[in-house]
């Protein structure tokens, strides 16, 4: 018979006895020289291999809320995920949407606020890329989530630590010689405004080639759509372009498996494999599971049905106190 963990026993027995400072950089003609790509450094940057961050030892903390929100005239996803500063795709996940366009006045719509927390950082930035969203933490606590837009899966945005190395309003930018060639386009310097992609706020990050940035593209928060740079709703950048500061940390990790716990009970979180990295998704998991001593308290055909669905939202498989 298999141990049962320290912190599953305390859980047991809790369960039983109660059943802004900012720097502001205004950018230069070459501020943002930095996301040039030189055809070296691509070569270099996409054979660099990608990596499943395995989580924690203990199960994470799930935050926010799961509510509903009735359809009203006027209504569509992105006017309701602008709403709740969630990005549309969240919302069609989460309700098994099959067509977006088709949502009608009266018609309830989970809301996809209550997550679990993928990794804990004592302070700084944690990005997810398969979650889409970005954490701010202040002394272990998340103090706010953003909706992202990630790297395309031909144009990865990379992981690992980072530290943010620079900040610009309206900054210009310097259209990537690589990437030019890619999209057949005349290499160029795009002026700030209405059709520069890096929208009015850029903070830049020590990892290669990439950076936070607003954009002039709401629709693609959500979305794998950007050339590896990590997109945010203008209002949200702001926002986060205030709290940060040069010198802040950071990190980027890849997590569609998240396993909490609220109490008792265990909450599963799948979300969707985007750069195809966890190919047997269940197997995962179970193995998380296994390693958190919480294989004997779960559904598995809840898991697998989770699995199948990938909502992106924690669904409850089960309980230690059962």
């Amino acid at each position: 018979m298999k141990s049962i963990p320290f912190f599953i026993l305390l859980v047991i027995v809790y369960s039983l006895s109660s059943l802004h400072c900012s720097e502001t950089v205004t950018a230069q003609p070459d501020t943002i020289t930095l996301i040039r790509k030189s055809k070296v450094a691509l070569k270099n940057y996409f054979s660099r291999p990608y990596k499943v961050v395995r989580g924690d030892t203990m199960p994470g903390e799930v935050i926010g809320k799961l509510f509903t929100y009735e359809v009203k005239r006027g209504d569509i996803l992105l006017k309701i995920a602008l709403k709740f500063d969630i990005s549309y795709m969240s919302i069609v996940y989460a309700n098994n949407i099959k067509n977006p366009a088709l949502i009608h006045i009266g018609d309830k719509l989970f809301i996809p606020k209550r997550m679990i927390i993928p990794k804990k950082l004592y302070k700084g930035l944690l990005l997810n890329l398969p979650e889409y969203r970005l954490y701010v933490f202040d002394d272990t606590t998340v103090v706010k989530v953003y909706p992202i837009c990630i790297g395309l899966t031909t144009w990865r945005t990379s992981q690992g630590k980072f530290k943010i190395r620079n900040k610009a309003i309206n900054p210009s930018w310097h259209i990537p010689e690589e990437m030019a060639v890619r999209l057949m386009k005349q290499q160029e310097i795009v002026p700030p405004g209405d059709t520069n992609p890096l929208g009015d706020r850029w903070i830049g990050l020590s990892l290669p080639n990439i950076g936070i940035h607003s954009t002039i593209d709401t629709m693609s928060i959500g979305r794998t759509s950007s050339h590896g740079c990590i997109r945010l709703y203008p209002r949200d950048i702001h926002e986060l372009f205030d709290m940060v500061k040069v010198g802040d940390t950071g990190e980027i990790i890849y997590e569609p498996v998240k396993i909490g716990m609220i109490g008792s009970r265990i909450f599963l979180e799948i979300h969707r494999d985007i750069y195809k990295l966890v190919p047997k998704m269940k197997d995962e998991v179970m193995r998380r599971l296994e390693s958190l001593g919480l294989i004997n308290f779960v559904d598995t055909e809840k898991i697998q049905e989770i699995v199948n669905e990938r909502r992106g939202i924690p669904i409850i498989i089960g309980s230690v106190a059962e």
